[in-house]
């Protein structure tokens, strides 16, 4: 610029050649690198302090009733029924995002083993506990573990529940058309899963084998047909579980169809609070402000152009 300047009068050659003052000059390079900077912290994307803000998620409300009779410790599956079925449960837990669970487990009577709750780490704890050793009186009454369950459902709710029945289905108390009148009322649907192999296994008993009265052994074989009348009269689901992770998968794909509620599952996500904003607006400002100076610059140079 100084040598321009060296070809006669300053304020002849600024016009001639359309320059702007040197202060001018110096006030688009200081915007522009303003702007530069704004640039770079919106990049940088500083953040603040915790902030604690809610989030819905949709789920539903899931009872699984387990079946901890002596006749889940055959080992038809390895290393047994129950083992299986626990594993089964456990993986569905760990991918569960704003359900609500609850679990009740059941022989010749049955306890809410777990109340509904939406902690997944206290209801792995409990899945864990469970083991033949625990129900009180043996032998196995389905129909005591779905009065439980139902205890465990409010009597309203926005989400349609659903009941996961995992049992070999040996009932032998009965008593079952009582019950299923209530879920049918209530529009409780029942997902039941066989747990077992296709063929009669012998029933382990302290080192050796359970034996009737006449020293015969017993053997224990899936009722198919009574866990797949409960699921149908309840409009839900019945599917052999000789692989029992497959099986339940099955029934939580079903699951998922059902109306969920956002009602069950709010919860506070923690994070940082975002500074970037401030920033973006004011670069946006200076980008105008730039914008301006070229367009008066523009101006500048047709009114004082020596080419017109």
């Amino acid at each position: 610029m100084n040598r321009f300047l060296r070809l006669g009068n300053p304020t002849t050659v600024h016009k001639t050649l359309g320059l702007f003052p040197r202060y001018i000059l110096i006030a688009r390079y200081t915007l522009r690198l303003l702007l530069v900077s704004a640039l770079i912290l919106i990049l940088a994307r500083p953040k603040g302090g915790l902030t604690d803000s809610p989030r819905k998620k949709s789920g539903t409300q899931l009872v699984f009733c387990l079946d901890a009779s002596r006749s889940m410790l055959a080992e038809d599956l390895q290393p047994n029924r129950l083992s299986r079925a626990k594993q089964a449960i456990s993986a569905v837990l760990k991918r569960l995002q704003g359900d609500q669970v609850s679990l009740v487990v059941f022989a010749g009577s049955a306890h809410i083993q777990l109340p509904m709750t939406s902690d997944y780490g206290a209801a792995m704890m409990f899945l864990d506990a469970v083991s033949t050793d625990y129900p009180s009186v043996q032998g196995t009454s389905i129909s005591a573990a779905l009065r439980e369950a139902i205890k465990t459902l409010p009597e309203k709710s926005d989400s349609e529940p659903a009941l996961i029945l995992m049992s070999d289905g040996e009932d032998h108390e009965g008593d079952l058309p009582p019950v299923l009148s209530d879920l049918k009322q209530r529009g409780i649907r029942v997902f039941a899963m066989s747990i077992g192999g296709n063929v009669a296994a012998p029933i382990p008993n302290n080192g050796a084998y359970l034996t009737d009265a006449q020293g015969k052994l017993v053997f224990t074989r899936p009722n198919e047909e009574m866990l797949s009348r409960i699921s149908t009269e309840t409009n839900g689901l019945f599917v052999r579980g000789s692989d029992p992770s497959t099986a339940l998968n099955k029934i939580m794909a079903e699951i998922d169809r059902l109306k969920k509620s956002t009602a069950l599952a709010s919860e506070n996500s923690i994070g940082r609070e975002e500074l970037f904003l401030p920033f973006l607006w004011f670069a946006f400002g200076l980008l105008c402000l730039d914008l301006f100076f070229v367009h008066q610059w523009e101006k500048w140079l047709r009114k004082w152009s020596i080419f017109g």
